[in-house]
């Protein structure tokens, strides 16, 4: 890249696009969202305000995303001011909406056709887990249950048959 800020990848995109933060204008604490060729050149800013981790629908019109992220921090079970909620942001009609309201951590959004899969420590563990949220009728559920440590940097593969499976 051409400038000095630190960057954090989210997603590969299928017409060879990276989406990715940086600070490359406004604060320096606050993160911004980009697109840029995989083979480099001038990014391009994506129309909000801030970001830190996102992911694109396969039609490329709604951008799931966090506006800040706490994905470095070791706080666990954190429910404070900083805690992340994920919102989508429609690129055509430029409405968002939060999908997400837990008190705690709600991070990494994943498209994966019509869903979001994310991180949440809203489950009765209160660990970091998977977590599935539908578009078509806005419901939220847990998928993985894992007790004993948290799910981190999970990342969306495209799977055998192009349908994905998420690692972390």
């Amino acid at each position: 890249t051409h400038h000095p800020s630190n960057e954090l990848l989210s997603a590969w995109l299928p017409d060879g696009r990276l989406i990715f933060s940086a600070s490359i204008e406004g604060l320096s604490r606050q993160s911004q969202l980009y697109t840029v060729s995989e083979k480099g050149g001038i990014p391009t800013r994506l129309p909000v305000p801030y970001g830190a981790l996102a992911s694109l629908s396969s039609d490329g019109r709604r951008l799931a995303y966090t506006p800040h992220t706490v994905d470095f921090a070791t706080w666990k079970r954190y429910m404070g001011g900083m805690q992340t909620d994920i919102w989508l942001f429609d690129l055509q009609t430029r409405k968002s909406k939060r999908i997400t309201d837990w008190e705690g951590v709600d991070t990494a959004p994943m498209w994966q056709g019509d869903k979001i899969y994310y991180v949440s420590t809203a489950g009765p563990e209160h660990r970091a887990n998977i977590w599935i949220y539908d578009t078509a009728n806005s419901r939220r559920r847990q998928v993985t249950s894992y007790s004993d440590f948290d799910v981190k940097w999970p990342s969306n593969g495209p799977g055998p048959k192009g349908g994905g499976e998420i690692v972390f």
